[in-house]
């Protein structure tokens, strides 16, 4: 068995400085270029962009950098945390008129809310379900931070509500999941294994490897989880021969750390979803709850012999 390559190396002090200089603003969240330079601090993909407060900023010289014919604008305030619902998002072409243009538009239909204007460059890619996934890393009672990795785009929601229980998402623990699991675990996610096998003999779009690199270096930032960041949501993070391209953040800070707990024993999680024997106290001669699930224990073909049921009396 080849050896795992190194854990991915993010810069934690850079994006622990981006929070601070949030919080002292007195924001509860990151602007879109600020979630941006966490993700690249962890070594992350994100387009090359410009930011600039009105449409006269816009010049031929500030675009001339970004590359391609295509750019992307968007409206940069604290207050909007889905742009595309208010207008603040435009696909346009690079030249400085329709850029401001652009801008303008959103000037108005945003009600000068905005703290500034982002133009992106445009990221060629396949809007379908293989084309696009979500990324999240958040905090959970129980199990501490997490990351979980689905289908992306303006389409999430509806995907993973018509996705087979299991399939919409795959969700993964640095608790929990050893680093040579992180390939098999997220691979249960449909729209990972969408974008990474090979479909009536079509290639793979992206190599498993470039999903797992992404996934580990959102498991790297675990540490400021929840304490300075409480969660972090890329989406859509665009498919690309050359690996996945953040395109979209969204980050909300922590309220400081927690207090200190005993350690949960997670180690026994996997007797929870992969008993050996079931008990069940409960059930009774007619139908009822406990009747219920001894049936559908039964039904998904869990070994009878293996099934106890705990009711005085009864056989």
């Amino acid at each position: 068995m080849s050896e795992l390559p190194a854990p991915p190396i993010v810069d934690l002090e850079r994006i622990r400085a981006v929070v601070a200089a949030a919080r002292a603003a007195g924001r509860s969240s990151l602007l879109e270029p600020e979630g941006l330079a966490v993700l690249e601090a962890a070594g992350l993909a994100v387009p090359a962009s410009r930011l600039v407060r009105r449409a006269s900023e816009v010049t031929a010289t500030l675009l001339a950098g970004l590359p391609g014919e295509r750019v992307v604008v968007k409206v940069v305030a604290a207050s909007i945390a889905h742009k595309t619902d208010v207008g603040g998002v435009a696909v346009v072409s690079r030249e400085p008129a329709a850029v401001a243009a652009a801008i303008d538009r959103m000037a108005v239909a945003t009600g000068g809310v905005a703290e500034g204007y982002s133009i992106a460059a445009f990221v060629p890619h396949d809007q379908g379900p293989a084309g696009e996934l979500l990324l999240s890393l958040r905090w959970t009672d129980d199990f501490g931070p997490v990351v979980a990795i689905g289908a992306g785009g303006i389409l999430t929601e509806a995907l993973a509500a018509d996705l087979r229980p299991g399939r919409e998402i795959a969700i993964v623990s640095p608790s929990l999941t050893p680093r040579d699991g992180i390939a098999g675990a997220i691979a249960a996610a449909t729209a990972v294994r969408l974008a990474t096998g090979r479909l009536r003999g079509q290639a793979p779009r992206i190599p498993i490897e470039r999903v797992v690199d992404a996934v580990e270096r959102l498991l790297a930032l675990a540490s400021l989880v929840p304490g300075e960041i409480s969660e972090l949501e890329i989406n859509p993070a665009a498919v690309t021969p050359d690996g996945l391209v953040a395109l979209d953040i969204l980050v909300n800070l922590g309220d400081g750390p927690r207090p200190a707990r005993a350690p949960r024993p997670l180690h026994q999680v996997d007797r929870l979803l992969r008993p050996a024997t079931i008990g069940i106290v409960g059930v009774s001669s007619g139908m009822n709850s406990g009747r219920v699930i001894l049936r559908n224990i039964l039904r998904d073909g869990f070994d009878p012999a293996a099934v106890t049921v705990i009711k005085p009396g009864a056989a």
